[in-house]
């Protein structure tokens, strides 16, 4: 693909994600070569959710100035494949294959792709949702991944997306929203009856869970590393690798970072044609045989046995 090629399927893909999610800007990543990017909008008797699929760098909702927006919308995002970085207003959470979140665009939020990722994400109507809410408002912020409500609501989320669109009526249309958001406002509460954490533990919980974003974001940067953490993070090193005294370390959250992405890049259909030393480089390593080497030790394979094999199914 040329790079005039490149531009202007990304430039076609940006204004389909616009015409059907508003006001998001869009940005290549500069380690991919190579463009994916897919938009399926759906209606379901007025009941609507949008599919997205794409390597893109960055996708952002930026709040325009004085009192333009539009905040009537907010959105249900369910990670179906791949991983990303959602942002907002300093907050940081990690979205794997089968969270959800919600995202109100009413202040700038961002969401950082890890590689090529899929999402479906579900237009809810806010201020219908605000009413039935506790607190009064939707706010930004990560599902609890545990609960009967969550797996009613993953359970349902599901099933809308093979359900014939066409074949909706008004009627089938409201009464799946009024199960949507039955189902969501148990899970959004749910959040605040969490036990609180003590002060010094909380504190390293939120800088580990913010430095694994921040490193799922990053992972193509070749000066990843504990100084370019802290420095990027705003902390000290020593508290750094305080918050990941427990479990992995931060370098082999690093390395099990980037050979997790590199597997689902070279077991992805779409990505075929890649070679295997170019997605190596794509996600940090720069030295071929050292990634050869981690991957066997972590997979147990080659890269390209690993290919072969996750490919022929």
């Amino acid at each position: 693909m040329t790079q005039q090629a490149l531009m202007q399927d990304f430039a076609n893909w940006s204004q389909a994600l616009r015409s059907v999610c508003g006001r998001f800007q869009s940005w290549l990543a500069p380690e991919h070569s190579l463009f994916i990017g897919e938009i399926l909008h759906h209606d379901i008797g007025g009941f609507a959710y949008t599919t997205i699929s794409t390597n893109a760098g960055r996708i952002a909702c930026e709040r325009p100035p004085g009192d333009q927006v539009d905040d009537r919308t907010c959105f249900l995002i369910v990670q179906e494949a791949g991983h990303s970085v959602l942002r907002h207003q300093g907050e940081a959470v990690e979205l794997r294959p089968g969270d959800m979140a919600l995202m109100c665009p009413e202040f700038d939020c961002d969401i950082l792709p890890c590689g090529l990722i899929r999402h479906t994400s579900f237009h809810l109507d806010r201020q219908a949702l605000g009413r039935r809410l506790a607190g009064g408002d939707p706010r930004f912020g990560k599902l609890p991944t545990a609960g009967l409500t969550t797996l009613l609501l993953r359970s349902l989320v599901s099933q809308v997306t093979h359900l014939d669109a066409q074949a909706a009526t008004p009627e089938e249309g409201a009464a799946l929203s009024e199960a949507l958001h039955a189902l969501l406002i148990p899970a959004l509460d749910q959040r605040h009856d969490l036990p609180l954490e003590s002060g010094e533990h909380q504190a390293l919980t939120g800088l580990k869970r913010n430095a694994l974003a921040l490193i799922d974001a990053s992972l193509g940067q070749p000066l990843l590393s504990p100084n370019w953490l802290a420095q990027e993070l705003g902390v000290s090193v020593r508290n750094l690798y305080r918050a990941f005294e427990d479990g992995d370390s931060i370098c082999q959250s690093i390395m099990r970072a980037r050979l997790e992405r590199s597997a689902a890049d070279l077991s992805s259909p779409m990505l075929q044609r890649a070679s295997i030393t170019e997605i190596a480089y794509r996600w940090g390593f720069t030295d071929s045989a050292h990634f050869s080497r981690a991957f066997r030790k972590r997979f147990a394979c080659t890269p390209k046995d690993y290919r072969r094999q996750t490919l022929a199914g």
